[in-house]
């Protein structure tokens, strides 16, 4: 009987034991996270490619755009003492006052999949602002990729989509995802006269900043409406003649009668390509001057070496679809990015949030653009250039 009790008690140690066990929570130490500003950049783009981060991280972009308003920073971002991803962007002035913000062309590269470490690195982010005096986050997003959901309530997303050509398969692969009535308008154009070149020549800039009037007044004059020209941030005369001294840069453009007639500004760094700037008149448009620029572009570019070729955005709205059809019937996929911005993080320019909240507030509603324009006007106006970039 004794014996009989004493297994009975075992059994029943035994079936508390497994109960116990299939209820508790497995406890694990939470992972420690450190974003640590780096001073030595020697072997930073060859991280940033193994991170397959954003060209617009890397020193030779930074670097480029460097003036007395405008520093590079470069940050390793850390779990326990192992680097696991990279940002890099510029140290500038919010506005023309004296506080100083942190600029980024692209977000957070690594190829960490943890939403909650990504999100952890943005928190160390926001304390080292705070404790060094920065005001302000800004994140764009150009070639970059988001990494799940953000959760830091400090950061504002604005999402964007960005087409990209895979230039990694074999050229009949890259030339077969080129839709067909494309390549068919290259034959022709090419059979016309349609010359494909590329230089790095300064004299090329002149030419570009002309036939990017060209299409800007033949879009407004098709309803596109007005639009910014330059768009990306910072980027002006001086910084695009270092980017072409030092080859990270290239002009590719179609010659037509002795005249170029359409013309690409392409940013070619850590093995990728992003076309920044392009402009075609009235001839080049009649020739189907871009779909040959185009064309050629990609298969120079995987002939370099070059594994991605990001063509860019297209605005949000109906009258974009033809842009949107163009680019993907160059065989691009659309990826869908985010980007992040902080209100202003310490006083005195704190108090103006309560101008970016409304200012987000009148961009959501639906009024008419009219009264929309006249209201982020005034907001504008109030905050006195303090949300440029």
């Amino acid at each position: 009987m004794e014996r009989e009790n004493s297994l009975k008690d075992a059994h029943l140690r035994f079936f508390i034991f497994l109960r116990f066990r299939k209820n508790s929570v497995k406890l694990t130490k939470p992972m420690i996270t450190k974003v640590e500003q780096t001073f030595h950049t020697d072997n930073w783009d060859k991280l940033l490619e193994k991170y397959r981060g954003s060209l617009f991280l890397s020193t030779s972009w930074l670097e480029s755009l460097k003036s007395r308003d405008k520093l590079p920073v470069y940050f390793l971002l850390k779990t326990g003492d192992k680097i696991k991803g990279l940002v890099a962007g510029l140290e500038r002035p919010v506005g023309e006052g004296p506080e100083k913000q942190l600029f980024f062309y692209a977000g957070i590269a690594s190829n960490c999949k943890q939403p909650d470490i990504i999100n952890a690195w943005k928190k160390n982010l926001l304390e080292f602002c705070k404790q060094n005096g920065f005001h302000r986050i800004i994140f764009k997003s150009y070639d970059s990729y988001s990494i799940g959901k953000n959760t830091v309530k400090e950061f504002k997303p604005f999402k964007r989509k960005e087409f990209v050509i895979d230039l990694a398969p074999e050229k009949e692969q890259v030339i077969k995802r080129i839709d067909r009535d494309t390549r068919r308008r290259v034959r022709k154009a090419k059979r016309e006269g349609a010359e494909f070149k590329a230089g790095y020549s300064e004299e090329l800039l002149e030419a570009l900043e002309k036939l990017m009037g060209n299409t800007f007044y033949i879009r407004s004059s098709k309803g596109y409406g007005s639009y910014q020209k330059f768009t990306m941030p910072f980027l002006d005369e001086e910084p695009i003649k270092k980017l072409l001294q030092k080859r990270a840069a290239c002009f590719y453009y179609i010659e037509y009668q002795s005249r170029i007639v359409s013309i690409q500004f392409a940013v070619e760094l850590t093995g990728k390509a992003y076309a920044v700037y392009m402009g075609t008149n009235e001839q080049g448009y009649k020739l189907a001057a871009p779909s040959v620029l185009f064309y050629e572009t990609i298969l120079y570019l995987k002939s370099k070496g070059c594994t991605s070729y990001n063509i860019g955005a297209v605005p949000l709205g109906e009258t974009n679809q033809g842009i949107r059809k163009f680019k993907k019937d160059l065989g691009a996929t659309i990826i869908e990015s985010r980007e992040e911005s902080t209100d202003f993080l310490l006083k005195p320019l704190s108090k103006l949030n309560i101008l970016l909240h409304l200012k987000r507030r009148v961009n959501k509603i639906l009024i008419p653009w009219k009264i929309k324009k006249v209201l982020l006007q005034i907001i504008d106006q109030i905050i006195g250039g303090r949300d440029k970039y």
